[in-house]
């Protein structure tokens, strides 16, 4: 699938901007049918404009947010997030920073810890 760069847009990650932006994709003559938010307040502004619109999810448009939190499932449909596993990242960051000050001429070194998509019914899923 070909990405259309002009439906991505960047601003503050700051609830304002989940509304702004998400008015701003409404307002398009042909606008999209999914929304992805990179955080829990743009996705709240997003939700807040949706549901002023009275725009069903996911019929009219799904939405998939980015950094599950616990209140995800309790959103009426409950809300498609990427989880993200903070106290593993942490716990590796930790380690590696102490790791770096026992041998400050150590190689850098890197981890990846894989984010896990928690589907659920606002993406359109049955």
């Amino acid at each position: 699938m070909k990405i259309d760069p002009t439906l991505i847009y960047s601003k503050k990650s700051d609830y304002e901007s989940g509304v702004e932006l998400t008015q701003k994709i409404l307002s398009l003559k042909s606008r999209p049918t999914a929304i992805f938010t990179a955080n829990n307040l743009l996705t709240l502004g997003a939700l807040e404009v949706l549901h002023g619109h009275k725009i069903k999810i996911p019929k009219e448009m799904a939405i998939v947010g980015f950094d599950d939190v616990y209140w995800a499932t309790s959103l009426n449909p409950a809300l498609t997030a990427v989880k993200q596993f903070g106290y593993e990242m942490g716990q590796q960051a930790a380690e590696l920073l102490y790791k770096r000050l026992a041998n400050p001429q150590a190689p850098p070194t890197s981890f990846i810890i894989k984010p896990e998509l928690m589907v659920r019914k606002s993406c359109g899923t049955r």
